[in-house]
């Protein structure tokens, strides 16, 4: 006869419950303290296995593993079929159940007061400013509100902004001062550009070795990744004890746009995530390359989109970065404004179907944003890059439309205007050679000349070459620099390395005094245009760069190279004046040149590859060469920069900017096209019959640029219209109505015969 078995009753209360393990089930944040173990005596402490399976309420004990007490589960036999779960259990057993009931009890008891101990409070803190040890790293890089499906915000319903708090907010009102200040989107700095050369919207994202980064939100992501850290490492906040924060503000195309925005909600490229490995900003682990799954890739940046216009489409995405240590605590912006349904129109005739004030209009408002932020920090523009294109046109008048002031911009603020070599023009696009053309001379005079020049008066333009990689990365450089200089007042690191920041800016300043001349001035060579003559507002420039390595500094500084660094300046010059003409030697020296040097600051000191005195004897060196190569006056500016601000740390850059008068500059760039070439347009056909055969020829740059005239008279935009009048009185130094024969008067000044 078998032995009855004896039931143990066990309180409800401390009947432990069988919950699965089912690890997907249970969410462990990143983000979680650890908890300290209280009780590393105790026998019955779980495993750090068994710590992240459990789910601790007051209804549910963790489930545990009996073999810790010599038996397993899966055994039936009558001998050790025992577990907690069993109502039954033998006599020898009940005494060791009624121990391990003790022990279990008073380990609870133990367990229940540690976890109940007050921890840091996380959630408050994480709410509003995230300490560098919680924000360890993200998930992901882009992060989406409602869900992650809000890409494109309600139609129609006017703007909205999506708040610190998570909330959307509908836009009342024109002015987004108090929704600025509310949700803490002050600026200290920006950078604008317009076009997509400007912003390489239509690149993929991805790392070359000799671009470095490229793509738009790569580059935007540089450039606020520099500024930040630049910042920080000055100050961790401002005067108003506000952390410091960066913009990047940019008006694309509709397509762009749309491209633009269909990427994100697309999923993150593996371009994308080489870039941000080269830049620090992700980790890829081992894994990643053969799975291509997210979990083996750590990021360290996250971007969301937190503003929408009038017509749900994304006006500004927000950056944060992780490593609030080197970054700072402040969230970054970038702005993209769409400029239309299409495209910017590549050519003026677009002005001829009435959309431009609406157009400008609508980016306007959107412009109220960062100008708000940057209002409420004391914040500048420190430069704007934009193309010949019609989104670039759009955006000036939308800057003029907007009335920014001119003291949003910083004092070295410069617009550098992107465009092809002349050569490259030629041999090219040789058969786009006239509209190109035409389209550089529309856009320096309106720049130079028209409207948007009394707004942005004393702003400078240059122009560059748009496929000059390194003078892209270096104008990213001056830009930061020029804003920390507005910001940091008297701080020694961004001095420059030989005299004061005054005596830079006063000497530039000097020199454009000097070099004013009447032959600025467009006149109306007809001289029934009440609306003349047209000064010079902004002085153009022309720019280019080179760079060295050590070795060679240290042979220039010694004077071993004379003969090579001024046959260099001259290639320099070359280059640079190349931008307006394919015929050499057709521009001769401008009023004055400026050379800049940019040494890496960590190479500079004793026992340091460099030292100020060899930088010194190089600018020297280079002065003499850029004045045997025809410049008749050379200023030399030397830079201290951080390394993580250079192209390549083990460099020393070097960069050419000439002034050459705006005048000249259309005047070269006018014959090139071949101005007085012409078109045959009829021909009668070769018939016996025919005896006196009729030929019809017209100038064909003639027709071309009346036709973006009346595109601009047609435009119903009053500040395209009084550029239409500059723009006829430039177009009258070329054409006259007799005939089309050229007047007798050349292009600047009034006074100027034409030599017959």
């Amino acid at each position: 006869m078998k032995p009855t078995k004896r039931t143990v009753l066990i309180p409800l209360d401390q009947q432990p419950e069988e919950t699965p393990q089912d690890q997907a089930s249970v969410k462990v944040s990143d983000s979680n303290l650890k908890s300290e173990d209280l009780f590393s005596t105790n026998e019955f402490i779980p495993t750090e296995e068994e710590k992240e399976a459990m789910s601790m309420t007051d209804e549910k004990f963790p489930t545990f593993d009996t073999n810790l007490f010599g038996s397993t589960a899966s055994d039936s036999s009558e001998k050790d079929d025992w577990t907690l779960n069993l109502k039954e259990a033998s006599n020898k057993q009940s005494q060791i159940a009624e121990e391990f009931k003790e022990k279990f009890a008073s380990y609870m008891d133990n367990y229940k007061q540690a976890i109940q101990q007050p921890e840091p409070s996380m959630a408050s803190d994480v709410g509003q400013k995230l300490s560098p040890k919680i924000r360890s790293k993200f998930n992901d890089v882009y992060k989406f509100h409602n869900n992650g499906t809000l890409v494109r915000g309600p139609m129609a319903a006017g703007q909205h902004l999506v708040g610190e708090d998570g909330r959307v907010y509908p836009v009342s009102g024109s002015e987004p001062n108090g929704y600025v200040h509310h949700n803490n989107m002050h600026l200290h700095g920006a950078s604008v550009q317009m076009g997509s050369s400007a912003s390489n919207a239509q690149q993929k994202e991805g790392f070359d070795p000799n671009v470095g980064v490229h793509g738009f939100i790569p580059q935007a992501v540089e450039f606020l990744q520099k500024a930040a850290s630049s910042a920080t490492e000055i100050a961790k906040v401002d005067r108003d004890g506000r952390p410091h924060q960066f913009a990047v503000i940019t008006i694309l195309g509709g397509s762009d746009h749309d491209k633009l925005t269909n990427s994100l909600e697309g999923g993150i490229t593996s371009g994308l995530i080489e870039a941000l490995a080269h830049l620090g900003l992700a980790k890829i682990k081992k894994g990643y390359e053969s799975t291509q799954n997210l979990r083996f890739v750590d990021f360290y940046v996250q971007i969301s989109p937190v503003l929408f216009n009038n017509l749900g489409y994304i006006t500004a995405l927000e950056v944060r970065f992780s490593n609030t240590d080197v970054y700072g605590e402040g969230k970054h912006y970038i702005y993209l404004h769409r400029a239309n349904d299409i495209g910017g129109g590549k050519s003026d005739h677009s002005l001829a179907e009435g959309r431009t004030q609406q157009q400008a209009k609508a980016l306007s408002e959107e412009f109220a944003w960062w100008r708000a932020g940057l209002e409420l920090a004391g914040g500048k523009i420190g430069s704007v890059e934009s193309t010949l294109g019609g989104t670039a046109r759009v955006g000036r008048y939308a800057l003029l439309h907007a009335k920014i002031p001119r003291t949003v911009f910083s004092k070295d603020a410069v617009e550098t205007i992107l465009l092809d070599d002349a050569d490259y023009v030629k041999n090219n696009i040789g058969n786009m050679a006239q509209e190109y053309r035409a389209n550089f001379a529309t856009t320096t005079l309106r720049a130079a000349y028209g409207s948007l020049s009394k707004r942005l008066n004393g702003v400078r333009i240059d122009l560059a070459n748009r496929f000059d990689l390194d003078q892209r990365r270096l104008r990213q450089l001056t830009c930061i620099e020029s804003v920390l200089r507005t910001l940091f007042h008297g701080v020694p690191a961004l001095d420059p390395m030989f005299m004061d920041l005054s005596d830079e800016r006063t000497a530039i300043a000097s020199q454009e005094n000097i070099t004013d001349a009447k032959q600025f001035i467009i006149h109306d060579p007809v001289q029934n245009n009440p609306k003349g003559p047209w000064n010079l507002n902004r002085r153009t420039r022309v720019a280019t760069s080179t760079s060295y390595s050590f070795g060679e500094i240290s042979a220039i500084a010694l004077g071993q190279r004379s003969e090579e660094t001024i046959e260099q300046a001259r290639e320099l010059f070359g280059r640079a004046r190349g931008l307006a003409t394919s015929v050499e030697d057709m521009l001769e020296a401008g009023g004055f040149c400026i050379v800049d040097i940019y040494a890496p600051r960590g190479s500079l000191g004793t026992g340091k590859p460099l030292t100020k005195n060899m930088i010194e004897m190089v600018g020297q060196v280079l002065a003499n060469a850029f004045k045997q190569a025809g410049s008749d006056k050379v200023l030399i500016h030397c830079h201290e920069i951080r390394d993580e601000l250079m192209p390549n740390a083990n460099r020393v850059y070097v960069r050419l900017t000439e002034d050459q008068p705006a005048h000249n500059m259309l005047l070269v760039s006018t014959h090139d096209a071949g101005v007085r070439e012409k078109r045959t347009i009829l021909t009668d056909p070769n018939l016996d019959i025919i005896e006196d055969r009729h030929f019809a020829h017209v100038y064909a740059f003639a027709r071309l640029f009346n036709q973006l005239i009346e595109g601009h008279e047609k435009s119903n935009y009053r500040f395209a219209e009084e550029d239409a009048a500059l723009l006829r009185a430039f177009y009258r130094h070329f054409y006259s109505n007799s005939f089309g024969s050229q007047p007798n008067l050349l292009l600047g000044g009034s006074d100027r015969p034409l030599k017959k």
